[in-house]
């Protein structure tokens, strides 16, 4: 079954949060922000790429809605953003892999300019 199939046949946000081997095998990856919402992006050199949203990263919920019913929109959003950011498999290096609210999440979160004042402070993130 391919990464499409697999979310249409989610049910919440964790399921999807669940399927970060799968959004591995596309070049991409789900990631926590600052402010412990999720997002899916790119990964470029190893590391999570998300200058730019609906170029490099979307967000699809938060560590606190993980078991919000998924709605066919949302779905279809999603896949579309992986039909046109998919890429080669590959996964993140160097960052340990952790338990965090119940999901499989990376320990790091990922600072991001609609977010967070401090992002020009903490950009090395983003272009190391």
């Amino acid at each position: 079954m391919d990464i499409a199939n697999k979310i249409r046949q989610c049910i919440d946000f964790q399921s999807i949060y669940a399927l970060e081997n799968e959004f591995n095998k596309v070049g991409l990856t789900v990631q926590t922000t600052n402010n412990s919402r999720v997002i899916l992006c790119k990964i470029i050199e190893g590391k999570p790429y998300a200058k730019q949203v609906i170029d490099d990263y979307i967000f699809i919920g938060s560590l606190d809605n993980s078991l919000a019913e998924l709605t066919d929109r949302t779905a279809s959003k999603i896949v579309d953003f992986i039909n046109n950011n998919r890429g080669a498999s590959t996964v993140i290096q160097d960052i340990p892999r952790t338990w965090r609210n119940g999901l499989k999440m990376y320990e790091q979160n990922i600072a991001i300019m609609n977010e967070s004042l401090d992002f020009i402070m903490d950009s090395s993130l983003l272009e190391e």
